[in-house]
């Protein structure tokens, strides 16, 4: 069995190298494994590690293309496109996978007929001390998996780190756009999940997601996809498929979207930290969904109530 790891990095030399040293420890763990890491420098600067890797373990170190800066789209997709093996994993610079992240996944592409498959994932924040497991369990069928992607649910929320995907596919659906600044990971994991190919594994978690911020994830902002730019993308390159039902799904989605940050713009923030929270709706939003009146009448009320 092979597989290769994804690993974008900016500057984080140190978080790097433990990150590089837990995919080895993983793939010792699991016999008869052998597995590449392909670390994607975007930094402005070179990049050398030192790790300790285990025999079935090789490492290559290469330049984002669109270095510095170029963000983790164009690195991951350009990873994927430089790996020597169809079963694709992510990693980011600043976590970690736990021993047991080649446990199922690897073998679950031929016993389970997938494309994609999802596990669950510890999320630790580092300032707090305070840990969470979120994922999709068992109990998730094909179809519904599509859904529940999009629930508010934070034990839910699927981690870029816990998932497995294969190149071929990812490659036939058109990769990673990389004009998606924010959201991109997610939408990518759509797209797989709209097309009914994607398999929940419950059980232990995989990946140590490691969080430096007082929130446990950004999930925590009551919605999964906050770039609905990146929903939108999705629902106009699926949308002459054969799922009439989702496509109405993810319009429906946005629209409720819009509805849901217009009301805590309203009922959440004081004073002209609406106006940060309306510009943040109106960059994330695509323009159509968009209530221009609504906007209009919030400014407004802003204004004068601060007069």
């Amino acid at each position: 069995m092979v597989a290769s790891v994804i690993i974008p990095t900016i500057n984080r030399s140190d978080s790097l190298l433990r990150a590089v040293e837990s995919v080895a420890v993983a793939a010792n763990a699991q016999q008869g494994l052998k597995v590449e890491v392909l670390v994607i420098n975007d930094s402005n600067e070179s990049l050398a590690l030192n790790p300790k890797l285990s025999n079935n373990l090789s490492l290559r170190v290469l330049d984002s293309p669109k270095r510095p800066f170029g963000g983790p789209s164009a690195a991951r997709d350009y990873g994927i496109r430089q790996a020597s093996h169809d079963i694709i994993l992510f990693l980011d610079d600043d976590d970690e996978f736990l021993p047991n992240r080649f446990a199922r996944c690897v073998s679950a592409f031929s016993e389970l007929e997938c494309k994609m498959v999802v596990e669950q994932a510890l999320r630790v924040n580092q300032v707090t001390g305070e840990s969470s497991v979120s994922g999709l369990g068992l109990e998730e069928s094909a179809e519904s998996i599509f859904v529940a992607l999009f629930a508010s649910d934070e034990s839910k929320h699927v981690a870029t780190g816990a998932t497995a995907f294969l190149r071929d596919t990812y490659i036939e659906l058109g990769g990673i756009d990389h004009s998606l600044r924010l959201g991109e990971d997610g939408e990518m994991l759509t797209r797989f999940a709209y097309f009914d190919l994607v398999v929940a594994l419950g059980g232990d978690p995989v990946v140590k997601i490691n969080r430096h911020d007082s929130n446990i994830s950004r999930a925590t902002e009551h919605e999964p996809f906050y770039n609905m730019k990146a929903i939108y993308h999705l629902y106009k390159n699926t949308r002459y498929s054969t799922n009439p039902k989702k496509d109405d799904f993810l319009l429906d989605y946005i629209r409720a979207r819009f509805d849901f940050q217009m009301f805590r713009c309203r009922t959440e923030y004081s004073g002209w930290q609406k106006l940060t929270a309306i510009a943040r709706v109106v960059r994330y939003m695509p323009i159509r969904f968009v209530n221009v009146q609504a906007l209009r009448s919030l400014v407004v009320a802003i204004i004068r109530a601060e007069d």
